[in-house]
């Protein structure tokens, strides 16, 4: 008996088990998918956010503090 005829023969023996695990593949896919679409989503924000304000860092060492005040900026 060929492989297609065994898989067709027991889709149609067992019909519940069957669509089970078709909806819990489908339902696999789908979380998979939601959950790249958002990384992709949050990534492109991310990247928005960063180019409209600018991403800043500001060091200051203690020593600088005590005589002249000099802030490092890194763009």
């Amino acid at each position: 008996m060929s492989l297609l005829k065994r898989v067709w023969l027991s889709i149609i023996y067992r019909p519940i088990q069957s669509l089970l695990l078709f909806l819990f593949t489908l339902l696999l896919a789908n979380v998979m998918a939601g959950s790249y679409t958002i990384l992709q989503t949050t990534t492109t924000i991310k990247q928005e956010i960063k180019d409209q304000f600018g991403a800043r860092v500001t060091v200051q060492y203690p020593a600088f503090q005590s005589s002249n005040n000099v802030s490092l900026f890194f763009f």
